[in-house]
């Protein structure tokens, strides 16, 4: 099967087939953390210690498994240019 880049899918000799693809991105995301402050207070030092939750993006890289759709000439069809024709040596009745 030879692999066509730019046919019209309407043409005669054209399949089709599924084919497993990985695709790599960096996606982002919010992730938490606990932040330390200190604020009055009434005790001696007159400082206390709290903590708050913050919020900070990262970002990480993701690999998906996506469906792509592979056009190629059918069985008994030839590559010629961009169009898939008969190739008619390969069914002689001789």
């Amino acid at each position: 099967m030879t692999a066509v880049s730019s046919v019209r899918l309407t043409e005669e000799g054209v399949c089709s087939a599924l084919r497993k693809v990985k695709v790599t991105k960096m996606v982002s995301y919010m992730a938490s953390y606990e932040r330390r402050y200190t604020t009055w207070c009434f005790s001696l030092p007159p400082r206390c210690t709290r903590y708050r939750t913050d919020y900070t993006r990262k970002y990480k890289i993701v690999t998906e498994d996506l469906m792509q759709t592979e056009f190629s000439c059918c069985l008994g069809y030839k590559l010629h240019g961009a169009v898939c024709k008969r190739a008619f040596y390969l069914y002689s009745p001789f």
